[in-house]
C-alpha cells in the first residue's frame, strides 16, 4: 500500500508561497487536494505549511475535476486567456 499523502505537482506562485496537488486520505476518505503552501521558519530552519486556501474533494470527483479543467483551458483560450497549446503553451 502506497503511504499517503502522495505530491503529485507542486508549482511557485510567488517568492514564498506554492500550490500543491496531492493525493491523501482522511479517516476512509480517499481524496485529491489543491492547495497553497507557505513557507514558515520555525529557528533556522524553513519548511512549508499548509494553509486553509484550498479544496479537499472525494477522490471519486477527480474525473468531474478534470473535465472542469479541461473545459476552463478552452474557455481561457477562446477568451484569449491563454495562448494556443493552454498553461504550458
Amino acid at each position: 500500500m502506497t503511504r499517503l499523502p502522495v505530491i503529485v505537482e507542486s508549482f511557485p506562485i510567488g517568492s514564498r508561497t506554492e500550490v500543491r496537488l496531492t493525493l491523501d486520505r482522511y479517516v476512509k476518505a480517499d481524496l485529491v487536494d489543491l492547495r497553497t503552501w507557505a513557507a514558515s521558519k520555525a529557528g533556522e530552519v524553513e519548511t512549508r505549511c499548509s494553509t486553509k486556501n484550498g479544496v479537499s474533494l472525494s477522490i471519486a470527483l477527480l474525473a468531474h475535476l478534470i473535465a472542469a479543467l479541461v473545459k476552463t483551458d478552452a474557455l481561457a483560450q477562446f477568451l484569449g486567456l491563454l495562448e494556443k497549446g493552454g498553461a504550458e503553451g
